[in-house]
């Protein structure tokens, strides 16, 4: 018995310890997003709740107040076959459609295009 908890918790302290640089990223912009989904109106936050961290990230940091409108009204209209679409669906039709340009990675310093 104690081989096998030694053999577990060796395992999961290795798996632990190789975090990529994509989870460390992940986890920064969890943060950050978080906090601007804490500045928006309690409806959108609610709604927010329900998207994954990337749709998230786009619907708090990225949207301005008409696009995150226009995503929470298409949940509620169904499509030309009846269905509802998601929350999910709903931010990447109005990501796709607006062209929101991908987040990046702060960083300081201006555009090299002039």
């Amino acid at each position: 018995m104690k081989k096998l908890f030694f053999a577990l918790f060796s395992l999961a302290t290795l798996s632990h310890g190789f975090a990529d640089e994509a989870t460390v990223q992940e986890i920064a912009y969890s943060k950050e997003t978080k906090m601007d989904c804490e500045k928006l109106m309690p409806s959108e936050q609610v709604f927010s709740k329900g998207l994954t961290s990337q749709n998230q990230m786009y619907f708090c940091s990225k949207f301005s107040k008409e696009q995150r409108r226009m995503a929470m009204d298409m949940t509620k209209q169904a499509d030309t076959k009846g269905k509802m679409m998601s929350a999910d669906q709903a931010v990447e039709k109005v990501t796709k459609d607006d062209r929101v340009a991908p987040m990046k990675p702060k960083m300081g310093g201006s555009c090299p295009v002039k």
